[in-house]
């Protein structure tokens, strides 16, 4: 069964890990993929939640996906226990997994029931389709971008980080433009979106 955590903020709800892994995570190994922050200002947020990982007894192994092979992202992938996307440009994410061809090994992967935890970007990911978020994420940071398909994982279209005063106005103008379009899931950094096989719930 398929098991995807998405959060707003991991560093604000990780608190919720646990009981829906519905397992011992100590020990376990994370690919811990940060491509979605290389072109954000998000360093420190990636730091700390590195160390969360670590603290929660998580062995965490880097996967920059820009930079790795096709066969190295996939033999990461495939011996580690959890996948972690981080946040920062969903656009330039999507394009760098696209040029790697990953976007079915991570469906697979997810298929296997590997835990998925995504956050913001990586959330955004598991829609259906990425078009949605191009008032909160850069499109131009991607000009080799290839359509906008996402993982397909969930049905609704997550938006992430609801009241949080840096994107301002923002994640309302979304709202209003699509809102009627498409079945959007807005939530805030405290909250995060549970996906068990084909159910989802939001919790916090």
């Amino acid at each position: 069964m398929k098991k995807l955590f998405l959060a707003s903020s991991f560093l604000d709800s990780y608190q919720y890990l646990a009981d829906f892994a519905g397992n011992d995570l100590k020990g376990q190994r994370v690919t811990f993929i940060p491509t979605a922050s290389l072109v954000e200002d998000s360093l420190p947020f990636l730091d700390e939640t590195r160390q969360l990982f670590k603290d929660l007894g998580l062995v965490v192994e880097e996967l920059e996906i820009s930079t790795a092979s096709t066969e190295k992202a996939q033999e990461v992938l495939a011996r580690n226990q959890l996948i972690f996307i981080s946040g920062g440009n969903t656009y330039f994410l999507l394009q760098a997994l696209q040029q790697k061809n990953l976007l079915p090994v991570l469906t697979a992967e997810i298929a296997k029931g590997k835990l998925y935890i995504g956050e913001s970007a990586g959330s955004i990911l598991a829609a259906p389709s990425i078009d949605y978020i191009d008032k909160m994420d850069d499109p131009s940071q991607a000009p080799l971008i290839k359509g906008y398909q996402g993982l397909g994982e969930i049905t609704v279209y997550p938006l992430p980080h609801v009241g949080n005063r840096y994107f301002g106005t923002l994640i309302q103008e979304i709202i209003d433009e699509y809102q009627t379009k498409i079945p959007l899931l807005p939530f805030t950094d405290q909250q995060a979106i549970l996906v068990a096989g084909g159910e989802h719930r939001l919790i916090g």
